[in-house]
């Protein structure tokens, strides 16, 4: 069964959780078997499944590649545009980026305790 599938998937933002518009235009196929003997005329690779009604129902396979589709990051096109990052109090939400730049600069920062450690012996030593 090849499957061509076209429309408009609505999913929130994952900065906000503004309604965002997916346009989505793919094809996927699959081979649906009603008898397993016929298993060994496909290819090793191939993902066979097994029908046990007289008929198809595609909605599972439909749901599974539409969820499939949805990229991990969706933004509005003022999120991309601006590159605003929600904030609060004391919160802050921080790109990647910022947050490794951030985790590095703290690695960097000198630590009071780091003149202590040649003061004491280690008890493997003696």
């Amino acid at each position: 069964v090849s499957v061509n599938l076209k429309g408009n998937l609505v999913v929130p933002s994952t900065r906000s959780l503004t309604p965002v518009t997916l346009p989505q235009d793919f094809t996927f196929s699959e081979i649906y078997l009603t008898d397993a003997g016929h298993a060994d005329q496909y290819e090793d690779g191939e993902i066979l499944m097994p029908l046990e009604d007289a008929e198809l129902d595609l909605l599972p396979a439909i749901e599974d590649h539409l969820l499939l589709s949805i990229p991990m990051q969706v933004l509005t096109p003022e999120e991309v545009a601006s590159g605003d990052m929600p904030s609060g109090d004391d919160w802050e939400v921080l790109a990647e980026e910022d947050f490794d730049k951030a985790v590095k600069k703290e690695k960097q920062a000198d630590n009071p305790f780091t003149k202590l450690k040649g003061m004491f012996p280690d008890d493997d030593q003696s």
